[in-house]
């Protein structure tokens, strides 16, 4: 403050020094002065007023960011430095929020207004929760704790299996267990869903047969719920009266419904052979073969007492003084330990529950089990030797064969372990078997095939599917015109074979009329066009001219001009057929044809095909057919050699030689397709 008043006294005290010097001058010339309104020269700017906070300072100078001095209306601060990150920016803006530098009490701070990136435009670092959702990072962000809207505390959409209850999922416990109360697809469990509800359904087939072990209402099968059991029950009338056509053993009535009948000695109305009466309805005796229970220990249907039952049907025993053969190496009916038998019935040896020294035995538990810490060869159990260790071992096929159903580890074979079990896996890459991988082994352990939705070698196209009408095939090629499937929007049918004849064409169009291709059984001609009046209509109906008809489906008509048999034959021959060899004067080989022709030519006589081929022999030169029917007149053929041509007479149809070249009748052309 001090300051300020000095240097106004001092600026004030200045002028006045000039004032006197310019009066004293008497109005003559001399230097500017700063303040007077008028830019004099050193000076950039001179308003004539003393105010420093407007474009012109009192020192003459234009007013700039960095001079110290606050432009009232254009800058915010000025403290004269160029220190960006003290109270005042360079830019002579006081710090604040969007600036794009970090300041005190931001988190951070990117220049910008948006608040989809990693920093509000609160200069608050994003985060999930803060109601903006997050590109790259966040599906959604609805700013509250509430798990079951839209959009989850984790800024996830809500999916099946995030183990929260969404609009549409009757639950969600975010697993997939498909044995509690809810499914994996978040449907509640329920009967006959096909997974089995532990604690709560006996079984679960998802199927609703009542004829299978799994009723409809998922309780297990049992004789007497009613339904028919296949494969299983005879019957199941589903009552507790055993007289009547199905007994309570679901069965039909036989022997073991419970009834003597004539020729049984008992029947106690089971299957049972281990009580008094045996399933053949016969008297349960000692040596039968079937163990009565609570009266023998055993029945081997034997008189032998060297094995495992006495023939008085108890159980052999080290000590009853028979010598079980196989399993004891003697008996000698005491038990006295110290003789030449055991009372283990075994010669001094393995297994007597002493570690003899000198035998090379590693153990000697005294029993029989391999499946304990000590083999019964007295080898301490260990992975590969051939027997399961209870409790330690799942398996061991004392081999070293990592491809059948124990690893060498003595685990299990199971899918993805990376070896291949045989007979059971069609491959096993271990943790490179995959789903979606081409040529890869499958998760399932099945080698990829088609069908399985993925292009591997050998195939055109996999699209998972056994749809034979879309673009690739249920044999994995890309479907083409030949294959024998319609592929739907592309072919109007497809029947597989290369005949143009039947309902579809080689091109997969339908057959129709004007193809060029003759429809067998609905076309009686097809030339490949819709026009008539040449032999064939545009309906690809047969055509003959008038007079005519036809006869066998071919075509008769009358030439009535008079002409030469030369005549005649060009006229058939390439007039009207071309030159095809399909048009020629009338052959004839049956009377009901003869009578056919005979009525197209009406009153005229009329040329036929009929000429001598060979000097003397007759028959139908433009065709070749064989002379098979003539139907000469009375004493014809007359002339030799001289008449090589014949007519049909116009009274009786009766054939009569005549000269080639001078002969001149109408005549009869026949056409064939």
């Amino acid at each position: 403050m001090k300051k300020s008043v000095f240097i106004f006294s001092f600026v004030m005290s200045l002028n006045l020094v000039f004032l006197l010097i310019s009066c004293g001058d008497g109005g003559g010339g001399g230097g500017g002065l700063c303040g007077n309104g008028v830019v004099d020269e050193g000076e950039e700017c001179d308003d004539g007023n003393k105010i420093n906070t407007d474009s012109c300072t009192n020192s003459c100078k234009e007013a700039v960011c960095g001079d110290g001095i606050v432009w009232e209306g254009k800058e915010q601060c000025d403290d004269g430095n160029q220190i960006n990150d003290d109270s005042c920016t360079n830019e002579c803006k006081t710090r604040i929020c969007g600036n794009g530098i970090l300041e005190d009490g931001e988190e951070c701070d990117d220049g910008n207004a948006s608040n989809d990136d990693g920093c509000l435009n609160t200069c608050r670092a994003a985060s999930c929760g803060d109601g903006y959702v997050r590109s790259g990072v966040e599906a959604c962000d609805d700013g509250n704790n509430v798990d079951d809207d839209g959009c989850t505390t984790r800024c996830r959409l809500p999916t099946c299996g995030d183990g929260v209850v969404q609009p549409g999922e009757e639950c969600d416990d975010g697993n997939e267990n498909n044995k509690d109360d809810c499914l994996d697809t978040c449907l509640t469990a329920s009967c006959g869903d096909g997974f089995l509800h532990e604690g709560v359904e006996a079984c679960d087939d998802g199927n609703t047969s009542n004829n299978d072990s799994c009723l409809n209402n998922c309780t297990i099968a049992r004789c007497g719920d009613g339904y028919i059991w296949v494969g299983v029950e005879e019957c199941d009338d589903g009552n507790s009266t055993n007289d009547d056509l199905c007994t309570n053993l679901c069965r039909s009535p036989k022997c073991g419904d419970g009834i003597v009948q004539s020729g049984e000695e008992c029947d106690d109305g089971n299957m049972s052979d281990f009580d008094s009466c045996l399933h053949t309805c016969v008297n349960a005796r000692c040596g039968d073969g079937f163990l009565f229970e609570g009266v023998e220990a055993c029945d081997d249907g034997n008189s032998s007492n060297n094995d495992a039952c006495l023939n008085n049907c108890t159980f052999a025993s080290c000590g009853d003084g028979y010598l079980w053969v196989g399993v004891e190496a003697c008996d000698d009916g005491n038990r006295t330990d110290n003789d030449s038998c055991s009372n283990l019935c075994r010669n001094p040896a393995c297994g007597d529950g002493i570690v003899q020294a000198g035998e090379e035995e590693e153990c000697d538990d005294g029993n029989l089990s391999n499946n304990d810490d000590c083999l019964n060869t007295c080898i301490l159990a260990r992975c590969g030797d051939a027997f399961v260790h209870s409790g330690v071992e799942e398996c061991d096929d004392g081999n070293t064969n990592n491809y059948d159903l124990c690893l060498n580890d003595c685990t299990n074979a199971r899918c993805g372990d990376g070896f291949l079990l045989s007979g059971i896996e069609e491959c096993d890459d271990g943790e490179f078997n995959s789903d979606t991988e081409p040529n890869a082994c499958r998760t399932n352990c099945k080698l990829p095939r088609c069908g399985d939705g993925v292009v591997d070698m050998g195939e055109e196209c996999d699209d998972g599917n056994i749809s034979n009408s879309d673009g690739c095939l249920n044999t994995c090629r890309i479907a083409r015109c030949g294959d024998g499937f319609v592929r739907t929007g592309y072919e109007e049918c497809d029947d597989g074979n290369l005949n143009n004849n039947d309902d579809c064409l080689t091109s997969c169009r339908n057959a129709s009329c004007g193809d060029g291709y003759l429809h067998s059984g609905v076309e009686e001609c097809d030339d490949g066009n819709t026009v008539s009046g040449d032999w064939c209509s545009n309906s690809c109906r047969k055509e003959c001219p008038s007079p005519g008809g036809f006869y066998n489906g071919h075509c008769y008509f009358l030439i009535s001009s008079p002409s030469s048999r030369d005549n005649a034959r060009t006229t058939c021959w390439v007039t009207y057929g071309g030159g095809s060899g399909n048009t020629y004067i009338v052959t004839i080989s049956s009377a009901e044809e003869n009578n056919f022709v005979r009525g197209i030519g009406g009153s005229l006589n009329v040329w036929i095909g009929l000429a001598q081929v060979v000097s003397g022999v007759w028959g139908w030169p433009d065709t070749g057919e064989p002379l098979v029917y003539t139907n000469w007149a009375f004493s014809e053929p007359s002339g030799g050699t001289s008449k090589t041509a014949a007519y049909m007479g116009s009274v009786d149809g009766k054939w009569f030689a005549d000269y080639w070249g001078s002969g001149s009748h109408p005549f009869i052309c026949e056409h064939v397709w």
